[in-house]
């Protein structure tokens, strides 16, 4: 009887880690999927910057362009 309570406890056990070990790469998996949405994020505005500044406009007329874009 003592037998079957203790594995029957070990089961229990090892569901519930399996369980928070899930719930943890859950969370892992979607602040990885954060900083990589952010990197391209940073990565493409950095290039609309460049785009901009190679563009041969003053910053001055770069700035009424993007005014007349709002």
């Amino acid at each position: 009887m003592i037998d079957l309570l203790i594995s029957i406890g070990a089961v229990i056990v090892a569901a519930a880690l399996a369980y928070i070990g899930g719930q943890r790469q859950g969370k892992a998996n979607e602040k990885a999927k954060r900083d990589a949405e952010t990197l391209e994020r940073l990565e493409r505005g950095r290039e609309a910057v460049g785009h901009g500044r190679a563009s041969g406009a003053t910053p001055d007329e770069r700035l009424r362009l993007n005014d007349s874009n709002w």
